[in-house]
């Protein structure tokens, strides 16, 4: 399912609000024609079926403004908004940036800022809509004075309250589908493999996430856990006949691992992959052939997808060909 221009109308709305805060007062003109505009693409997704089956950023844009469509959470998102724009006018720095855009949306990092010549854009996570004044305050000195540990930690304290902690749960929880998640594939069964490493290498102490393989292929990633939802999903190019259950178990082993330790905020940025991870990564049995397995097998898949990609381009071209002659 596709929806056109969905990351660019999340993109859109962010800098709408932010461009005309003064007007979002009330029942104004403007404030009604973007909450107007949000319900419409909220309502739209969830006609087409809901939102499980958008590609990863459209997912990601449609949970945000699904987010903003609570009257109550567009209010906070406005308030913060006010609260920050008075915090940069206080510490803008020399010179002036002219033309300032600050969009708080669904980003997983913390912030990033891009500046060009006298415009810079400002994408904060919306996971601040409820920071205070304080928090503000170390993220634009951060930003313009530059990082230090007393301003890091009171940026990674709030994004490790429940406040924050929720909010990101909110704007994800709400994007994804509502069917039962499915764990058995055609070769490979999530939950046996779940059973083999919580056993073996947790003590059976692990509380089960939720698991299920996921539409698309990949020769890249093959599994991915997501801690707001308390979900692995897994590639489905792993359920095949050439893929040992050693490596289930690893890739399982390793994102199991992602729920037991967390990930670290340093400087704006989000560490999973942590000297800790790292070396509790090679607790695994065999972890150098293991590894090896799966890096042949990146291989292997990259390589039929393309050999897939150059048929279908030989075919359109044969084709193309034969309608020209007619």
């Amino acid at each position: 399912m596709k929806i056109r221009n969905l990351v660019k109308i999340s993109t859109d709305t962010a800098q709408t609000i932010w461009r005309h805060l003064d007007d979002m007062n009330g029942m104004s003109a403007k404030r009604s024609d973007v909450l107007a505009r949000i319900h419409s693409v909220v309502d739209q997704v969830a006609d087409l079926g809901g939102a499980a089956n958008l590609p990863g950023p459209s997912q990601q844009a449609y949970a945000w403004l699904k987010f903003l469509s609570n009257p109550a959470h567009f209010e906070a998102h406005v308030s913060a908004l006010r609260l920050a724009r008075a915090v940069f006018q206080e510490r803008a720095p020399e010179p002036p940036i002219s033309q300032f855009i600050l969009e708080m949306t669904n980003l997983r990092a913390i912030y990033r800022f891009r500046q060009r010549g006298g415009r810079g854009v400002l994408k904060v996570s919306e996971a601040l809509v409820y920071a205070d004044r304080a928090v503000w305050e170390a993220l634009f000195d951060s930003l313009f004075l530059g990082k230090s540990d007393a301003r890091s930690a009171l940026l990674n304290d709030y994004f490790r309250s429940e406040a924050c902690q929720a909010v990101q749960k909110a704007m994800r929880v709400d994007a994804v589908s509502t069917d039962s998640p499915r764990a058995n594939g055609q070769v490979h069964d999530l939950d046996a493999s779940f059973e083999r490493v919580n056993t073996r290498y947790f003590s059976g102490q692990m509380e089960k996430p939720r698991l299920h393989w996921n539409r698309r292929k990949t020769f890249v990633k093959f599994g991915h856990y997501r801690p707001d939802q308390d979900e692995i999903m897994f590639s489905l190019s792993l359920d095949a006949e050439d893929v040992s259950q050693e490596l289930i178990d690893f890739v399982m082993y390793h994102e199991l691992l992602h729920k037991q330790l967390g990930a670290e905020h340093k400087g704006g940025r989000r560490y999973s992959h942590t000297p800790a991870f790292r070396q509790a990564e090679q607790a695994f049995e065999n972890f150098a052939l293991v590894k090896q397995e799966l890096e042949d097998l990146a291989t292997r898949r990259r390589q039929e997808s393309e050999q897939r990609n150059n048929t279908d381009k030989r075919r359109w071209i044969r084709t193309g060909r034969r309608k020209k002659r007619r």
